[in-house]
């Protein structure tokens, strides 16, 4: 994978991701499927890159769909209901978007687009000409 740069906070980004792969493993350790993956996967497009983070656990049923990003609200025992939130707060303070998609066969994949910064293509080294009077 070839590195894309966005601009935006490290930290920031980095605690998005670290929610969303904590999140795909609590699924898999739920569901205990007998091969679980989880699958990380970047596209750009369009001026954006887009980052995947996808599992095969249990999915998230249309009752949970409807409070996914709210505030204060989680499946989990022990959650506090904040991680989904707060990614998708910081997300869109660096001009992205974060979403869920269903997987055919079970599982779910939330994705999130930040914009690429346009790469500058290498300048050309200017060349000296010996002109003669």
């Amino acid at each position: 994978m070839r590195p894309v740069p966005v601009q935006g906070d490290a930290v920031m980004l980095q605690q998005v991701l670290i929610n969303l792969l904590r999140n795909a493993l609590d699924a898999l350790r739920l569901d205990r499927p007998p091969e679980p993956v989880i699958d990380i996967e970047l596209v750009v497009d369009a001026g954006r890159a887009e980052l995947r983070v996808g599992d095969n656990g249990p999915g998230i049923t249309p009752q949970t769909e409807a409070r996914l990003f709210v505030p204060f609200s989680s499946t989990k025992p022990n959650g506090m209901g904040l991680g989904l939130s707060i990614c998708r707060s910081l997300i869109e303070m660096h001009q992205g978007r974060l979403w869920f998609t269903r997987r055919d066969g079970g599982g779910c994949c939330f994705h999130f687009t930040l914009p690429a910064v346009p790469t500058v293509a290498a300048a050309t080294p200017p060349t000296l000409e010996r002109t003669t009077p």
